[in-house]
C-alpha cells in the first residue's frame, strides 16, 4: 500500500474513534490514570480466615502495560518491520544474534 492510502485509512480510523468519544485527550487521560494504578489488597487472619484490613497497593502489572503503551505511542520502539528496496542481486542472511555465521561461498 502506498503511504497516501495508509494515511487515509489512519485518518478515517481517528475520525471514527473521535466520533465514538475515543479522543486523543481521553485516551491520554486513561493512560495517565493507568500509570498511577493501585489495587486493594486484603490481608487475612489465617486463624479464622477473616480479612483483618485491606490496603491500597501499587498495581505493577497495570502500570507496566501502560508504560509499554506510552512508549509505543511515542514511537520509542523500533519499527516492527523493515521495507528494503534495492536493485541487483543480493544475498540476505537472517540469523539469531550470537549464532556463528555460515560460510557463504
Amino acid at each position: 500500500m502506498s503511504n497516501d492510502v495508509l494515511n487515509s485509512l489512519n485518518t478515517q480510523m481517528i475520525q471514527a474513534m473521535d466520533k465514538q468519544g475515543l479522543t486523543l485527550d481521553r485516551l491520554l487521560g486513561q493512560l495517565n490514570a493507568e500509570l498511577e494504578a493501585t489495587e486493594e489488597k486484603p490481608f487475612y487472619d489465617k486463624a479464622n480466615g477473616k480479612v483483618i484490613y485491606s490496603k491500597g497497593m501499587t498495581a505493577h502489572d497495570v502500570r507496566q502495560r501502560a508504560r509499554i503503551d506510552a512508549h509505543k505511542l511515542r514511537g520509542d520502539y523500533p519499527a516492527q518491520g523493515v521495507n528494503l528496496q534495492s536493485t541487483g542481486e543480493h544475498t540476505i542472511v537472517i540469523r539469531k544474534f550470537g549464532d556463528e555465521p555460515d560460510n557463504l561461498e
